[in-house]
């Protein structure tokens, strides 16, 4: 059997069969083209939920078009255009197909993970292959939405993208959840799916709340919907890389370039989805015609490279700042404890918070604690440590323009804090000196 891309006119199918026939007699000779092939993937729509890649192959339009009812396009138009920049660059992990087991056997699932991992985009490529099978896709971030969008004649994927909130935890939005979860769960089954991002403790808060109601007796356990998108291995991280570099249309050396440091990219501890995104469309090429002009040295072009990869995206900047100020001060306190790598006991992140809370605050430690987790911060055998390297950088950065916060810092700290004032050597590119010293008077508070 040949099969290849080319369209085969009857005459070139012909040609084919009779050149094979004069080598191999005994066989019958089949010949498949590119139409044919892509007639077959139209035939086998479910191919497309397993592999999503060919959803960025074909004109995306036409396809829809060609398979969804024009009404149900009109009610997923939101999700559609959401979805479409996704197609050429997505890569289905492991987590991706986790997650698409759980809908099946469940109709929920609740994906969890660090910012930046890929929660939304899995989630919104899931939908996007249900609505290529006809499928309603449909955003909901409040249970009213859920409830006025349902239909029993139609099948239907719910999307509720950080239904409780960005990264700081709202608890309006947790309380709307819970009160009306054990209704929603009742009206899931095969043709009525819900995805939701969120985090696993507030799955938790939500499913206690209705149990102590007395309901959701039949609802399975958090381990069975919950999906942690963060586990990422290296080959899938450098098959996203891979995926965003093709997307970007790279000249052939620029490739190369990508090739030869393809593994301090992918090994770089600092790696997400969305910053490669950001890697391969904003930085990349004007690095890479840096190097070729002869101004940056190999190892120059490393540090460069991994500096990029290091930058806190602005989205990951915006949901520190909105942090509520509580949060932000539990986070200031991790920077007056030991250096990350040693043990520290939880009494000593207690006290830290204790030292740099705002006066007449009465939010616990523990709670405030948990409101971070799997946001900001990640459970770990040595304590609650920073769940990315870099976001450490973002809240010293933050102390460092702010003189108000930067000022409270030194008044209240312990010699952890001392020590990163004045320390040297610090930051993404190991420049970082006094970080805490920018004016006299930080000194004078300091003494």
């Amino acid at each position: 059997m040949l099969l290849t891309n080319v369209d085969l006119s009857p005459e070139i199918r012909e040609q084919i069969i009779n050149l094979f026939k004069k080598e191999y007699p005994q066989f019958e000779i089949f010949t498949i083209g590119g139409k044919d092939i892509c007639d077959m993937l139209d035939s086998l729509p479910h191919i497309r939920t397993s592999f999503p890649q060919l959803l960025g192959i074909r004109d995306l339009n036409e396809l829809l078009n060609a398979v969804v009812a024009k009404p149900v396009l009109e009610r997923s138009k939101g999700m559609i255009e959401e979805a479409r920049e996704l197609t050429p660059i997505f890569y289905p992990t492991e987590s991706y197909s986790e997650t698409i087991q759980k809908l099946a056997s469940h109709n929920f699932a609740v994906l969890e993970g660090p910012p930046e991992v890929g929660k939304t985009a899995i989630a919104r490529m899931i939908a996007l292959s249900r609505l290529t099978l006809d499928w309603e896709a449909l955003e909901c971030l409040k249970p009213d939405d859920f409830f006025q969008l349902y239909s029993t004649e139609k099948s239907q994927i719910f999307i509720a993208d950080d239904a409780f909130g960005s990264t700081e935890y709202d608890p309006a939005r947790t309380n709307e959840w819970s009160y009306n979860l054990d209704r929603v769960i009742r009206r899931l089954n095969q043709t009525h799916w819900l995805i939701w991002t969120a985090r696993k403790h507030i799955l938790e808060m939500a499913l206690e709340k209705i149990r102590r109601q007395g309901r959701g007796e039949h609802f399975p356990q958090p381990g069975a919907v919950l999906v942690d998108i963060g586990k990422l291995t290296n080959t899938e991280k450098g098959m996203i890389l891979y995926r965003h570099a093709k997307a970007a249309g790279l000249e052939s050396e620029a490739r190369n370039l990508v090739k030869e440091y393809a593994e301090i990219i992918v090994f770089d501890a600092h790696f997400t989805p969305e910053r490669i995104r950001r890697f391969v469309i904003k930085s990349l090429n004007s690095i890479f015609q840096t190097y070729k002009s002869g101004k940056l040295d190999k190892k120059d072009l490393t540090l460069l490279i991994k500096e990029q990869i290091r930058e806190p995206t602005k989205a990951l900047q915006q949901s520190f700042i909105c942090l509520p100020s509580v949060h932000k001060r539990l986070l200031i306190s991790r920077l007056d404890i030991s250096p990350t790598g040693y043990f520290f006991e939880r009494k000593e992140l207690e006290e830290a918070f204790e030292r740099h809370r705002a006066p007449g605050s009465t939010e616990s430690y523990e709670k405030t604690e948990t409101d971070l987790l799997m946001s900001f911060l990640k459970a770990s055998p040595l304590g609650e440590g920073w769940i990315h390297p870099s976001i450490r950088d973002l809240v010293i950065n933050f102390l460092i323009e702010s003189k108000t916060e930067r000022h409270n810092f030194l008044r209240s700290c312990s010699i952890s804090g001392v020590s990163l004032a004045i320390s040297v050597g610090g930051g993404g590119e190991g420049t970082r000196l006094v970080p805490l010293l920018l004016e006299a008077v930080d000194m004078e508070i300091l003494n």
